[in-house]
């Protein structure tokens, strides 16, 4: 495979994308952005002009930079769009140019959440910008490279000492009542599920659009009570709310349907238990 590029190695995909290469023996090299960032990463930021972008030669890439705030790109529409797509397609159009092999990971969020199960090639219907984005790059990276890179959509990713999970643990463990939404459809996977799912689509070099899961959706609400008898808190403190009543995307559903592409390549739904599970550690 030679070596691989991270791009946005510093991002929380990106770095357990490096931990994970160099685990399985693979050589592998990071962008950042940031000045002052880990020893050996190659500076590259996505917001800048292209002309000044210099890649080393990678015999595969996976592209985790980007704007991922939902406010962010709602605030900000034409720099979110220069940064999500415009540039990320560029990059994308120059790395498969070089030859290497290129994964995108995107997002379940490309769905509105109105029907269970969405497999790869139904239509998206995003419901905001940031997800607009992530559906205008998957076509334009596809198109741009006569559909050899890999998109793949994630579900919501759960990394160790998650804010949310771990504000929520802090305020059971004192006593203290917790809001999650009732209305919201999530469908969990670890973050090191997300990695092994990305090392198998790297290694396979299997191009088009695929998805990876968890098997079955869940409620935030739910998510938060998990969470209370983990922490062997009472569940009494976790109380409903509405992400719609907030102005807020309430899917109904957010799981994604997995088919013959997806184990193809190995990939099968994850348990949302072990995201939890790696969340809380």
């Amino acid at each position: 495979m030679g070596m691989t590029l991270v791009v946005g190695g510093d991002s929380l995909l990106g770095g357990a994308m490096v931990a994970g290469l160099r685990r399985a023996g693979l050589p592998c090299e990071a962008t950042s952005r940031r000045r002052g960032a880990e020893p050996g990463c190659f500076p590259l930021d996505l917001a800048a002009d292209p002309c000044g972008w210099h890649l080393p030669p990678c015999g595969a890439a996976i592209i985790c930079a980007g704007l991922t705030r939902l406010a962010d790109c709602k605030a900000n529409p034409a720099q979110a769009r220069l940064v999500n797509v415009t540039h990320t397609v560029e990059l994308a159009s120059r790395l498969h140019a070089s030859g290497a092999f290129v994964v995108f990971p995107s997002t379940s969020m490309v769905f509105d959440g109105a029907s269970a199960l969405p497999m790869a090639d139904a239509k998206p219907c995003p419901q905001t910008e940031y997800a607009r984005l992530k559906r205008d790059a998957e076509a334009a990276i596809m198109k741009a490279t006569d559909g050899r890179a890999a998109v793949l959509r994630l579900t919501k990713v759960l990394g160790p000492g998650h804010p949310l999970v771990a504000d929520w643990r802090a305020s059971l463990a004192a006593g203290r009542t917790v809001a999650a939404f009732a209305d919201a459809a999530v469908a969990p996977v670890g973050l090191s599920q997300a990695v092994d799912a990305a090392l198998k689509l790297l290694l396979s070099k299997k191009g088009g659009i695929l998805h990876f899961s968890a098997s079955r959706d869940t409620t935030w609400l739910e998510l938060a009570r998990a969470v209370a008898r983990r922490c062997r808190a009472e569940e009494s403190l976790v109380q409903p709310a509405s992400a719609a009543d907030r102005g807020l995307p309430a899917p109904r559903f957010a799981a994604l349907g997995m088919g013959p592409r997806e184990e193809g390549v190995g990939l099968l739904a994850a348990d949302s238990d072990e995201a939890l599970a790696e969340a809380l550690s």
